[in-house]
């Protein structure tokens, strides 16, 4: 069976803004508590360790797919994107997936307040064949 080495880092950057149904305002730069996996950062690996699906391609692959969303004051992803890549596909369409399926983060805080917070999640795929 195929192995893949995956490493995930959670880089959470300062893209904090505050929730409002009926407008957004400016970004908040400190957050109290950061959003977090459910479980913490073991947890998240698990979580991607379990769902992991990506078919190596037939080319060597090594590439960093750094995904972003933000983590909704009710702990929901939304606005899924791609931060950098270096191109692989296969690499991209997985990360999004992965990210697209995961259960709701508990939220960041502030003031003891929920709060949206964007999140960055660099997800690495390798080949095999490097290793």
């Amino acid at each position: 069976m195929k192995r893949y080495l995956l490493i995930i880092i959670i880089s959470l950057f300062t893209s904090c803004s505050k929730s409002s149904k009926t407008e957004q305002k400016n970004p908040i730069l400190i957050s109290h508590d950061f959003a977090e996996f459910p479980g913490g950062t073991k947890a998240l690996d698990h979580y991607i360790k379990d769902n992991w699906q990506w078919r190596e391609p037939k080319d060597t692959v090594e590439s960093n797919v750094f995904m972003h969303f933000v983590v909704r004051e009710n702990g929901e992803i939304a606005d899924i994107g791609i931060s950098r890549t270096n191109g692989c596909k296969s690499c991209e369409e997985e990360a999004f997936r992965l990210i697209k399926g995961m259960p709701k983060w508990n939220p960041a805080i502030k003031n003891g307040k929920a709060i949206d917070q964007r999140v960055t999640i660099p997800i690495m795929f390798q080949s095999s064949s490097i290793k």
